[in-house]
């Protein structure tokens, strides 16, 4: 999973970007370069999904690719798919259910609260208030408390409602049957403790990242069939907490702020003790996800013979583009005119 996952994202970024923007897209790295490259390069459900892996494990995945044929280097750390990779994800086409950017704040609470509240429903349902809690997240145990509390559910139904919502769910996922499984065996009961990572990926002879990349895409399976059913669940949605709506940067939303009081950059410049560069680059940003007038920042030819230049290169290589562009065109005016074009076209 984790191996088809790098070879995506390395196929819809194109070389246009190093391998480490691949990273720390995966990491969820909240900054304005990693957020454009997001958006730009349509990887947004990828967005944050693996925040514990490390630069090493990343490294070792991406040389087994280069040894396996399936990407090729282009210059240092910029990596295109090969022909081959190219017809290995054809030939392996799968199921993602990933939405990093929506979910990737809430989902491994999620998970865990699922497995905090069996392990405490099943042992309170045997008679049994003193146990060890598995999960020591203090948040964590702060939401199971409070759903407890909140209902007035006894023991026994909390844990046959949540049954019947997991075996919806579970019923319903169109993907291996073998991540049905280890789902299951990761939970907890009051006289089972459910099997780590690392049990899992000895079982099912898996690396431990692809078993936590499966676990994942369920989890935002089900969180996805939840948001647009709720009422057909019985209880697992209490479970969920406040999804992201947006990815700016908190520098780029203070800006966003003052720009909406009618503020100039030349203003929030000297409001926020910034360069007037690092507020453009601001607006940027927030042009991926919010509307801007982009006539307040260029004329209507200028932008027009950026989108001509975009459309002719096919590319979002900057140094290309302005080669193709009068000198009076600023690289702010390109990125501008790329993150609304993205914009306008998504929303087509």
């Amino acid at each position: 999973m984790f191996h088809y996952i790098l070879l995506v994202c390395i196929k819809y970024i194109k070389s246009e970007r190093s391998i480490n923007n691949i990273y720390y897209l995966l990491k969820g790295k909240k900054s304005t370069q990693t957020i454009q490259d997001a958006y730009l390069f349509q990887l947004t459900n990828f967005f944050g999904i693996y925040p514990q892996v490390e630069k090493n494990t990343f490294n070792n995945f991406v040389t087994q690719l280069l040894n396996n044929q399936l990407i090729k280097h282009v210059n240092n750390d910029f990596v295109i798919i090969t022909t081959y990779g190219e017809t290995y994800l054809n030939n392996n086409k799968r199921p993602l259910y990933f939405n990093g950017l929506n979910y990737n704040k809430i989902d491994r609470a999620y998970l865990q609260s699922i497995i905090l509240l069996i392990q405490t429903t099943t042992n309170l349902a045997n008679g049994n208030n003193r146990f060890i809690p598995v999960i020591e997240d203090y948040q964590v145990q702060k939401i199971v408390k409070k759903v407890l509390q909140t209902k007035l559910n006894n023991p026994e139904v909390i844990c046959s409602s949540v049954y019947k919502d997991l075996h919806t769910l579970l019923d319903s996922y169109n993907g291996d049957d073998r991540v049905k499984e280890m789902f299951v065996m990761y939970l907890t009961s009051n006289n089972e403790i459910g099997h780590s990572m690392q049990q899992l990926a000895e079982t099912y002879k898996m690396s431990i990242e692809d078993v936590y990349c499966e676990l994942m895409n369920l989890i935002h399976y089900q969180l996805s069939e939840i948001e647009q059913n709720r009422s057909a669940f019985l209880f697992l949605p209490n479970l969920i907490g406040t999804k992201n709506v947006e990815l700016l940067t908190d520098s780029a939303k203070r800006t966003y702020e003052l720009l909406l009081k009618s503020h100039t950059v030349k203003e929030i410049s000297q409001i926020r003790l910034l360069k007037e560069n690092t507020i453009y680059d601001h607006i940027v940003e927030i042009a991926y996800q919010f509307p801007v007038n982009i006539y307040h920042y260029m004329s209507v030819e200028v932008y027009e013979k950026i989108r001509y230049v975009l459309d002719e290169l096919h590319t979002t290589k900057l140094k290309e583009l302005k080669s193709k562009l009068p000198d009076s065109v600023t690289y702010f005016q390109i990125k501008l005119a790329i993150a609304i074009t993205y914009r306008n076209r998504n929303e087509e």
